[in-house]
């Protein structure tokens, strides 16, 4: 209706006067050619900013509140696997016989609250992260497509994940590193009192130190982790339904567990340098130079330096990535949105 009206307005215009002596009779001969009713220049008017509001709007609040709320939830209950694998890359000589070992032995010294060492700052630091995450992430694919006008979907959602991974470690940083300070020194002082502690020492921008090392782990980890699932997602998706399978619950489920526990392994083997570099950083407070670091890890270990803690973090994160994007999923549909992969 509206592009007949559009036209029937140019041609109204620029239609030789002698051709469009009667323009009443005109305008009845073309609406009646579409069957459509005779539409006023003033009701065209009013209807171009109906038809604009109609554009969906690329920031959608759910995907943020489903984020935030995956990462709390995973991350929380993964806390015990983090303060070991954390200590276990701290202090490789103390905890250097295994992932079960070094638990025994650490409940032993310090009690079995020592798993939950970090737990608070872990619940807001991962809560802020995962809802700028996911929320940056989903409100960033539409528009790099649009973008880019690109038919394959691989480069817009790697540009989507890259952008989503970096501004959320910007606001991970001060969290994560109150969480390793705790977890080395072993001391228990909550995540506000932490901060506040680094900036009395080290002053404001202290609480951003170790940012770019950040990146290291979190790009890697948030790239591979979010485009390998959506990959993953969708293939899986398509084989259930041209099996006949995607009806059935049970099924799709499957398919959202797989597809995220596959992508954890992805996520967990290509973020760990960076995983390893970044406590370096934080434990020592040495210089925010990955490269320097990396440099200095590689000549006290070599290339085994940088899966020290591989196995304790591999149960981590595929406790984290698999209970969050399954939990993301839910979260989505239970907010009205579509499954990955649907």
């Amino acid at each position: 209706m509206l592009v007949s009206a559009a036209a029937a307005a140019v041609l109204h215009n620029y239609i030789p006067a002698a051709v469009a002596s009667d323009d009443d009779a005109l305008d009845e001969a073309f609406y009646a050619s579409d069957n459509l009713p005779p539409i006023s220049d003033n009701e065209l008017s009013k209807e171009l900013p109906k038809q604009a509001k109609k554009t969906k709007n690329p920031i959608d609040p759910r995907y943020f509140l489903a984020g935030g709320g995956c990462a709390a939830f995973s991350h929380g209950i993964a806390t015990p696997f983090d303060v070991i694998k954390t200590r276990m890359q701290s202090d490789p000589a103390a905890f250097d016989t295994g992932f079960k070992d070094a638990a025994i032995s650490m409940v032993k010294t310090d009690g079995p609250g020592v798993l939950l060492i970090g737990l608070l700052p872990t619940l807001i630091g991962f809560g802020v992260e995962g809802a700028i995450k996911f929320g940056v992430y989903e409100s960033l694919k539409p528009v790099v497509m649009s973008l880019l006008q690109a038919d394959d979907k691989f480069i817009p959602y790697l540009v989507a994940s890259v952008g989503a991974g970096a501004v959320a470690s910007l606001m991970l940083v001060p969290m994560e590193r109150t969480r390793i300070k705790m977890v080395t020194s072993g001391e228990k002082t909550g995540p506000l009192g932490g901060i506040d502690q680094l900036i009395r020492e080290e002053g404001l921008s202290s609480i951003f130190f170790g940012y770019t090392t950040m990146l290291t782990k979190q790009v890697p980890y948030t790239v591979t982790k979010q485009v390998s699932f959506e990959l993953f997602a969708t293939s899986l998706f398509a084989l259930a339904t041209s099996s006949s399978l995607a009806s059935n619950e049970d099924t799709r489920l499957l398919t959202t567990v797989a597809s995220a526990f596959f992508a954890s392994i992805l996520a967990c083997t290509v973020s760990q340098p960076g995983d390893v570099i970044l406590t370096k950083t934080f434990k020592e407070n040495e210089k925010d130079s990955p490269l320097e670091n990396a440099i200095a890890i590689y000549e006290d270990k070599g290339i085994s330096g940088f899966y020290a803690g591989y196995s304790a973090r591999l149960a981590h994160v595929a406790c984290i990535v698999t209970s969050q994007l399954v939990v993301y999923d839910v979260l989505k549909q239970m907010l009205g949105l579509p499954a990955t992969g649907a």
